[in-house]
């Protein structure tokens, strides 16, 4: 789905207030992150659309070189990273070992989400990796709540995708081994399940949070992650 809108008129509403409210790092993201980034090498990152930094804070606690652009001055403020487009990335090629992305594609159109994943190729070294986090328009969720679900609420998001369209486009643009279903050691339940789950016991629902990422059932989720390697 492509609303038609423009990057640059949706850019003023990513205020202050709007990267605070999204400020979330959950555990089991970050978990899978050092999983996939070991299993690739990855030792210099570049993450495109930080927000409010918090991810790119987290990870350099934890080692790992990573450099930031957003297209929001107010992210720029709060994260001290440079004002620059997704479209248009002031790197040099061959740069970076992994192109990071949360919640950043579904804010770009549809010519954008391709410009996007070809920046993303230029930047990267021979085998680097590229990671993305976005809304699922396949979910279950999506065609049970309609007009409610969540990727609606915000109106900077112009454009949707499935596991099966995103991987199209990650291999349209110079990528393969793209995978949704990632390692993970993390449990954790931060992460919100559906509400009929709340009433299951403790043991499974961790079961069920490490099996929406470690099988079949993450092409499910509400929001879905998905990996690609650059191709030689």
């Amino acid at each position: 789905m492509d609303t038609g809108y423009k990057q640059q008129e949706v850019a003023s509403a990513y205020n202050r207030d709007y990267m605070i409210e999204r400020d979330y790092m959950p555990e089991h993201l970050l978990n899978v992150l050092q999983h996939f980034f070991n299993e690739n090498g990855v030792k210099k990152i570049l993450e495109v659309g930080v927000g409010s930094g918090k991810t790119m804070k987290a990870l350099r606690s934890l080692g790992y070189n990573v450099d930031g652009i957003d297209i929001s001055p107010a992210s720029a403020e709060l994260s001290g990273v440079q004002v620059a487009s997704a479209t248009k990335i002031p790197f040099a090629q061959d740069s970076f070992d992994c192109v990071l992305g949360i919640s950043i594609i579904e804010h770009l159109t549809k010519a954008e989400g391709i410009r996007f994943i070809e920046e993303a190729r230029r930047v990267l070294k021979n085998s680097g990796v590229i990671f993305l986090v976005t809304p699922n328009f396949s979910s279950p969720l999506h065609y049970l709540q309609g007009k409610k679900w969540f990727a609606y609420s915000d109106v900077t998001h112009v454009c949707f995708y499935s596991p099966k369209t995103l991987k199209k486009l990650l291999l349209a643009g110079g990528f393969h081994q793209a995978q949704c279903v990632f390692t993970t050691t993390v449990s954790s339940l931060e992460w919100p399940l559906p509400s009929f789950f709340q009433n299951v016991p403790i043991f499974f629902k961790r079961l069920i949070n490490y099996m929406l990422i470690s099988s079949p059932l993450a092409f499910f989720r509400d929001s879905f992650w998905i990996g690609g390697k650059k191709k030689s």
